[in-house]
């Protein structure tokens, strides 16, 4: 695991998923999630039945308001379980870049949903409407950590390739008087999907990409930030607990 220091002097260290985590939460596109999420599972459609439960690669699902109904999935109680829809938050995935990274975890997925069943998960957005965002020092927002206190997150990104986002981090540790009282810097590597990637995935896991959405509302890019929100169906011939590739999707 690669950590995080704000200074050489510095004994704490936060691991590249806090970071991940904290730099979601800043985000303005963390309460467009929440709203998405938590009307997805209110609007009266198949997936207001059923068994759901979200995934908590973080240890702080409390902080994720409007899915306090769910089930929380975690390494520690992740038994083999039948359900209908799985969530997986805050743009956790975002970290795995590799084929065999994805596959891995989509065959999981695989193994805790029923046939038919969901895997919904927000991921950082591939396609922008213009590249001058590369190389530009972005404010990302502010956010409240209950192991540091008050952070103010900035960033510059950089597109390595097609499949690859490289976050040159800032976190700014802010204190009583609204002055910066620490100060660190992180280079995060993200995965990045388009649609023919993902589905390519996702068919070699028993998937079937049910849909994208690439963006929430529309017009000033500042009140509707792009999204990348997967959903994906498993694929109904595929048997509860199955992880192999296959299955007929009807």
């Amino acid at each position: 695991m690669v950590y995080f220091k704000y200074n050489k002097k510095d004994e704490g260290a936060l691991a590249i998923p806090e970071l991940v985590r904290i730099r979601q939460k800043a985000c303005s596109t963390n309460s467009l999630l929440v709203d998405y999420y938590s009307t997805l599972l209110n609007i009266g459609r198949e997936l207001d039945s059923g068994e759901k439960a979200i995934y908590d690669h973080f240890g702080d699902i409390k902080v994720f308001k409007g899915l306090e109904k769910l089930e929380v999935l975690g390494a520690e109680n992740c038994s083999e379980r039948q359900l209908d829809l799985l969530l997986s938050h805050l743009s956790a995935l975002s970290l795995l870049t590799s084929d065999e990274e994805w596959l891995a975890v989509l065959g999981r997925a695989s193994k805790l949903l029923k046939p038919g069943g969901r895997f919904i998960f927000d991921l950082e957005p591939l396609r922008r409407e213009a590249c001058s965002w590369q190389g530009v020092v972005r404010v990302v927002g502010s956010t409240h950590d209950h192991c540091i206190g008050e952070i103010v997150v900035s960033e510059v990104l950089t597109l390595l390739g097609d499949d690859v986002l490289k976050v040159r981090l800032a976190l700014e540790e802010v204190g009583a008087g609204g002055g910066v009282k620490k100060k660190g810097y992180k280079n995060l590597l993200l995965g990045l999907l388009d649609e023919e990637r993902m589905g390519r995935l996702a068919g070699s896991s028993g998937f079937a990409v049910e849909e994208h959405i690439s963006r929430l509302g529309g017009g000033d890019e500042v009140k509707n930030p792009e999204l990348s929100i997967w959903v994906l169906r498993k694929k109904r011939g595929v048997a509860v607990g199955q992880e192999v590739p296959g299955g007929v999707d009807t």
